[in-house]
């Protein structure tokens, strides 16, 4: 025999009512990606890393060569070779933009610790 006891719930306008029945409970039975989950991720992560190379690529060799021609230099390459499909995977791409990133960091702070 199944014995139910009636449960103090409150509504949202605060006030108490009782319950006959038991609450249930949401039950999330877990993620389970499937190959299009992990080639939409992938892309975000891919395009992320693409918009985050080319900003840092642009600081750190602006903060080297304290000019914009080094960097329109490099420039137009890596779009010719973006363009004729050789690219890098995300992981990679992203981790360039961090070393770039570091590179224009580390490269401002000796320029500011020579004065």
């Amino acid at each position: 025999m199944l014995i139910t006891l009636p449960v103090l719930a409150v509504t949202a306008a605060g006030a108490l009512l009782y319950l006959d029945y038991p609450l249930r409970t949401f039950v999330w039975p877990g993620l389970a990606p499937d190959a299009a989950f992990v080639l939409t991720r992938l892309a975000l992560l891919s395009a992320a890393g693409v918009l985050a190379v080319l900003p840092s690529l642009a600081l750190a060799l602006g903060e080297i060569g304290r000019t914009q021609r080094l960097f329109q230099a490099v420039y137009l390459p890596v779009w010719y070779l973006a363009l004729n499909g050789l690219t890098a995977p995300a992981p990679v791409v992203i981790g360039v933009a961090v070393v770039f990133a570091c590179l224009a960091f580390a490269a401002h702070s000796l320029r500011h610790a020579r004065r």
